[in-house]
């Protein structure tokens, strides 16, 4: 076996293999049933260890680099028993863990061991995430920034995903949007949510209102509603441009003396040959480059901002 392993063999680690094929990265595949085997293999030419990760560490063998895409459920165990075996870097499919008991194990197994764990917030990396970046930066900065993390009830009300994801719905999936606003604006400092509704497979809310200050100094605000139609948003106000991100793919703008929306041209290139945001975020992660990685650090303490969103207690 190589000594960089990409666990999983679903959809989205057919997305990461083909982003470490054209990195030329050797890996090696741990899957764990022949179907999702032979459906990886066919879709991209690699053979699958089958058995799990359990089977594949217990052949003495451990990787010194490796890529977490599994069920969000399993995601934490497989990260302890890595970090345990010796792994010096994991990147952990978001969010991780739906606890943030298990996310602070894997904190204090990788400080004891030394080993350098991510959560991947792809968003962080697509290339209207980059400009948008240095277009605030040009401007001085963001004075304030709105966002929304509309989902669609169905999901919740589905046995698509296990009961405990749609609990945890917020963590497991809206988290995308408010990692990346406090990624690009700054953590908040001073600042109150509301929450009320209920649906079926997430009783603790489902309509979502908050505001407050950032670090910065910048005002946000938010307003979600899961019983009513709507999607993912964020709004960037500068001194010089309101930036929207919806789709989060594409980047448009509003001058001042204009109400016209124009959408700023990107080199997305990679964008659209790859799943968006995962060619840069395997750089990021391959090189050690950790500036615009989501540590699990980091992730611990957003925890507690989620928690406080989402309604679902300490």
């Amino acid at each position: 076996m190589t000594t960089t392993w990409l666990v999983g063999a679903g959809a989205i680690a057919v997305a990461h293999a083909r982003v470490m094929t054209a990195l030329s990265v050797d890996f090696t595949v741990i899957g764990r049933g022949d179907k999702s085997a032979d459906m990886f293999t066919n879709e991209t030419g690699i053979p699958v260890e089958t058995g799990g990760l359990t089977k594949a560490l217990a052949k003495g063998i451990s990787p010194k680099i490796a890529v977490l895409a599994l069920p969000v459920t399993e995601l934490a165990d497989a990260a302890l028993s890595l970090i345990e075996a010796g792994a010096q870097r994991i990147l952990i499919e978001k969010p991780g863990s739906l606890s943030i008991e298990s996310l602070m194990d894997i904190r204090e197994a990788a400080l004891a061991t030394g080993c350098l764990v991510s959560i991947a917030y792809n968003r962080r990396f697509y290339e209207s995430t980059r400009e948008l970046h240095q277009i605030i930066k040009a401007d001085g900065g963001v004075t304030s920034v709105f966002f929304e993390f509309n989902e669609p009830k169905q999901l919740m009300q589905s046995d698509s995903y296990p009961e405990e994801v749609r609990r945890r719905w917020f963590l497991a999936n809206s988290t995308h949007v408010v990692d990346l606003v406090f990624h690009l604006c700054g953590q908040p400092t001073n600042w109150q949510s509301w929450s009320n509704g209920k649906l079926t497979g997430h009783p603790t809310s489902s309509r979502f209102a908050g505001a407050g200050t950032l670090e910065s100094g910048a005002l946000f605000s938010y307003l979600s509603d899961w019983e009513a139609p709507g999607r993912w948003g964020i709004e960037i106000m500068t001194l010089n441009h309101r930036l929207i991100l919806r789709p989060m793919e594409k980047l448009h703008r509003m001058r001042h003396g204009s109400f016209d929306v124009q959408e700023v041209t990107l080199d997305d290139t990679l964008d659209t040959a790859f799943k968006p945001g995962f060619f840069r975020q395997m750089e990021a992660f391959l090189s050690v480059d950790s500036s615009l990685l989501c540590s699990v650090e980091e992730h611990i303490k957003n925890m507690d901002i989620y928690s406080k969103i989402a309604n679902y207690g300490p």
